[in-house]
């Protein structure tokens, strides 16, 4: 009888301390890509999944990955909408690479697109940007290959898919009833051989000021090649998405890491010496015509 009961001790010991193992992981992915749909005997009581349910009692479940969508297929006969395949585009507005010694590229608009990543719920990849009307006191910068002058991208990267990605994490207040998340955009094509410095590049602006020249913005990897943007709305059903970089000195990043984690930095190098650097600028992202809305979970 006592060898039954420390087995039944111990089999509800391991019970506990598996269940504790699950929540723990659901907890650590957040912030993650997903989307809160409507279901019967869900795990929640709202249609931002962001109140429990008891007993299974709700009517909406959240679902991430080839999950997502599945909802909308079965009730509505329509294609399920996987995350893997979930396009995003943004408008992007007046842009500055600025250095630490006040150096400037500056953009007067642009456009993004992008794709959730696969098998991952926080990131991004395949992110194409242009970037239009772009100068250097007063005289334009381009890309190699550009479309136009004074146009920079990253079309060598993303078509050799060596594009930057991005991934998702908590700037502050995680835990909280308003968390704040990041998007972490990270350059990752490495430079040609030639080059002194082994760096990872994001694009390079030609730029015709004599003072300025070719300008390589990337940086170390490592966590130095990656910029991070302030993402919102977060625990809301949206196919709308705002994404502000800001900066709070000259070269100077803001935020310059994630609530745990190291700093995450860029750089500009301008006559083959390197300087810090900061990238202010806004985007309107927007899904793709007809896609489904989606969610960016903070909330456990």
């Amino acid at each position: 009888m006592r060898q039954h009961v420390r087995t039944l001790a111990l089999c509800l010991i391991a019970a506990f301390a598996l269940v504790a193992l699950v929540a723990s992981t659901a907890s650590a992915s957040l912030p993650e890509w997903g989307g809160c749909e409507a279901t019967p005997s869900g795990r929640y009581a709202n249609s931002a999944c962001t109140e429990k349910a008891t007993h299974k009692s709700g009517s909406y479940e959240w679902y991430t990955g080839e999950a997502f969508g599945t909802v909308r297929r079965r009730e509505r006969g329509d294609p399920p909408k996987q995350l893997s395949h979930y396009n995003i585009e943004a408008v992007v507005g007046p842009t500055t690479f600025e250095t630490t010694t006040n150096r400037k590229v500056e953009c007067a608009y642009g456009s993004v697109e992008m794709q959730l990543e696969n098998g991952n719920t926080k990131g991004v990849k395949e992110i194409f940007l242009r970037l239009h009307g772009c100068e250097a006191e007063g005289q334009p910068c381009e890309t190699a290959f550009s479309f136009e002058e004074g146009e920079l991208n990253d079309q060598v990267q993303w078509e050799g898919e060596e594009a930057f990605k991005g991934v998702l994490g908590f700037v502050e207040g995680k835990g909280t009833e308003h968390p704040a998340v990041g998007l972490g955009l990270t350059a990752f094509r490495p430079q040609p051989k030639e080059r002194p410095r082994k760096v990872e590049i994001l694009f390079v602006a030609i730029c015709h000021a004599p003072s300025i020249g070719t300008v390589w913005i990337g940086g170390d990897g490592k966590g130095k090649n990656t910029v991070i943007s302030l993402i919102e709305p977060v625990d809301k059903m949206t196919t709308e998405f705002t994404q502000t970089f800001s900066a709070s000195a000259p070269g100077v990043q803001a935020p310059v890491k994630f609530e745990t984690g190291p700093e995450r930095t860029m750089s500009e190098a301008i006559h083959g010496e390197w300087f810090g650097s900061a990238w202010t600028s806004s985007w309107a992202d927007q899904a793709e015509g007809g896609s489904p809305s989606i969610e960016i979970k903070a909330a456990k």
